[in-house]
């Protein structure tokens, strides 16, 4: 039932066009959207707000039939291209059961990161404020759900989140990591508000409460990073240093989820990261040379071993904790041409054509990408919300 009526009301904004992008960013920010409690947020290999997409979606192709708004070229259409095609030839494989159609989430992640880059190309109807307020919000969401979750005041059916329970992660999460990572590009108008250095450390605190180590050291190298091009920069750069040289012997041994961050030592993390990715080559070991090349299409699945000891989890699975192993599963060695047109895409966004920030974005992309499936995770729009967000602002 909840289910249900979250799908109704992000398809009602859908529905509302321009109006309704400011209160669905809103929920985005808001609402628990991820993994813990996929049980409200996911039914049937849709999630809540694909619902919101395709009729957004629906609605700027109307437009633009009326001549109100002109689509933009961009590389996320060349993607789009490349896996309806190969969706298209996986049919003659076989009859299409879900698996199959579970893999179109590569159709919607493209749908999703083409209707933000429309959306910027419009008349930006999104103020410097709101914008900002969006990512406070997200940020203190995350927070205040990680801190009901680390004191027993929220419960998971999942044993693999109770345990965690120290540990916050979803839509919001991603927004806050995205946008904190590529803070040192927004526009002029959110560098001069007051509400600018509030949601920069707000969406630090959401991106550690995580528990991610990858995702927060990548995030924190790109957030450096891209300020070395000033000297205001390089003196952030030093006094980050001294914060962490200072505050995190003082914590990190008492707190478990700092301690979880900064267990980095190579054999652990080796070992982590050949078991996330065990059901990749048990599954290409099976491959013809052919299939190397091209892939399995789609409805390629990996058996989860772990997955059968944690309840209501199906240990076939569309993907793994790798965004490139996943799609050369499915897509072969054209997996790197899709991979390259929706980054392509996201550096267009944070900017036009400044090499500097598109290279910081291609790294920052690349990195995530050996981790995490992002286009199939719940909260991998997160991070193309938190992009698009940066920009927000030039017309009041």
């Amino acid at each position: 039932m909840v289910y249900w009526i979250g799908a109704l009301t992000f398809l009602f904004l859908g529905l509302m066009g321009q109006r309704g992008v400011l209160l669905a960013l809103l929920a985005f920010a808001c609402l628990p959207i991820g993994n813990a409690f996929a049980v409200f947020f996911y039914a049937n290999g849709l999630y809540v707000y694909d619902f919101y997409f395709v009729a957004a979606f629906l609605v700027l192709l109307k437009r633009s039939l009326e001549g109100q708004l002109v689509f933009c070229h961009s590389f996320a259409l060349s993607a789009l291209v490349l896996v309806v095609l190969y969706a298209v030839l996986s049919l003659y494989a076989g009859y299409p059961d879900k698996y199959y159609l579970r893999d179109y989430r590569l159709v919607l992640y493209v749908l999703y990161l083409y209707f933000f880059i429309t959306t910027a190309a419009d008349q930006s109807f999104i103020s410097t404020r709101s914008a900002l307020l969006i990512v406070v919000a997200a940020g203190a969401s995350s927070i205040a759900y990680g801190t009901l979750s680390s004191f027993g005041l929220i419960g998971f059916d999942d044993a693999f989140y109770e345990k965690n329970a120290f540990r916050y992660f979803a839509v919001s999460s991603y927004i806050c990591a995205s946008y904190f990572a590529f803070s040192a590009f927004v526009d002029e108008r959110q560098k001069k508000s007051f509400l600018y250095p509030i949601a920069v450390v707000i969406a630090f605190f959401a991106l550690v409460l995580t528990g991610f180590r990858v995702l927060t050291l990548i995030s924190m190298i790109v957030f450096v990073g891209s300020r070395l091009a000033s000297r205001r920069g390089f003196v952030f750069l030093l006094l980050s240093i001294l914060v962490l040289v200072v505050g995190i012997p003082l914590v990190s041994e008492s707190n478990e989820l700092v301690v979880r961050l900064l267990s980095l030592d190579y054999k652990s993390v080796s070992r982590d990261i050949y078991i996330r990715y065990s059901p990749f080559f048990s599954l290409v070991s099976s491959y013809t040379d052919l299939e190397l090349f091209f892939g399995r299409g789609f409805g390629t699945v990996f058996e989860i071993p772990w997955f059968y000891y944690r309840e209501n989890l199906d240990p076939l699975n569309n993907s793994i904790d790798s965004t490139y192993l996943t799609l050369f599963s499915k897509l072969g060695v054209f997996s790197l041409l899709y991979i390259g047109f929706i980054t392509a895409a996201f550096s267009k966004l944070v900017s036009p054509s400044d090499l500097y920030r598109h290279f910081w974005v291609w790294f920052f992309f690349l990195s995530i990408y050996l981790v995490y499936s992002v286009p199939y995770q719940i909260t991998g729009v997160g991070l193309a919300i938190g992009i698009f967000l940066l920009r927000r602002g030039q017309f009041e």
